[in-house]
C-alpha cells in the first residue's frame, strides 16, 4: 500500500526555512509553539520531496505565511 498526498517542492520548503535561519529541529519547535506544529520527520520528507498530508501543506503555508502552491511540488517540477 503506498500513501498518497501532497508531494513538496522540497527546495522552496528549504529555501524559507534558511531564510528564518531555522534548522528542522528548529522550525518543528518554533511550528508547536504556533500551533501548526509539524514534526522533524516530516519536514526531513517534505525536503526531500515526498509526499505528505494536505494539512501539512497547510500548516507549513500558514507557518511561512505563503500560499499552499509555492510549495507544492507540481508534475513538471518533479520529472525536472
Amino acid at each position: 500500500m503506498s500513501y498518497k498526498g501532497t508531494r513538496i517542492n522540497g527546495k522552496n520548503l528549504k529555501e524559507l526555512r534558511l531564510k528564518k535561519r531555522l534548522s528542522q529541529e528548529a522550525l518543528a519547535e518554533e511550528s508547536f509553539h504556533q500551533n501548526c506544529y509539524v514534526s522533524t520527520a516530516t519536514l526531513k520528507r517534505a525536503e526531500l520531496g515526498f509526499c505528505v498530508s494536505s494539512e501539512t501543506v497547510n500548516k507549513l503555508a500558514t507557518f511561512f505565511n505563503v500560499k499552499p502552491n509555492y510549495i507544492i511540488a507540481y508534475e513538471q517540477e518533479v520529472q525536472d
